[in-house]
């Protein structure tokens, strides 16, 4: 049985729409959640990508050269690309507001890109959409 905590964490994030009780509890497990305050980069442009992070709640910015770009929500996600390329990080992403975030490390990135084909396609399509921008 999932943990209400789980289910909570996850159930808004479009990224798992549609996944069963038992694949968001293996989800939540690879997630470690920290609050972050308001001016805090969360990612740092020309970085080394180290980390996944799904926004649970506040708000943050994306820059690129010095330019904000995009503002991202509760449920959106950021730090993927540079995982999946294993090239430097093309933003600086700031917390505008206090944050919540759920961040994983490179390992625990994989093991969900493995454990769910469907995870991957979704990632995939983004990082696609986000290098055509």
């Amino acid at each position: 049985m999932i943990r209400p905590h789980a289910w909570e964490r996850l159930h808004d994030v479009e990224l798992f729409d549609g996944l069963r009780p038992n694949q968001l509890a293996a989800i939540d497990r690879l997630f470690t959640e920290i609050e972050l305050p308001a001016g805090t980069d969360l990612i740092a442009e020309g970085g080394v990508g180290r980390e996944f992070f799904v926004i649970s709640d506040g708000e943050v910015a994306v820059c690129r050269g010095g330019r904000q770009v995009a503002r991202l929500h509760p449920g959106d996600f950021v730090g993927e690309l540079s995982l999946l390329d294993d090239g430097p990080r093309n933003a600086t992403v700031r917390a505008v507001t206090e944050v919540r975030v759920l961040v994983q490390n490179r390992r625990e990135f994989a093991s969900l890109l493995d454990a769910i084909p469907v995870i991957r396609e979704r990632i995939a399509a983004a990082a696609e959409l986000r290098r055509a921008a």
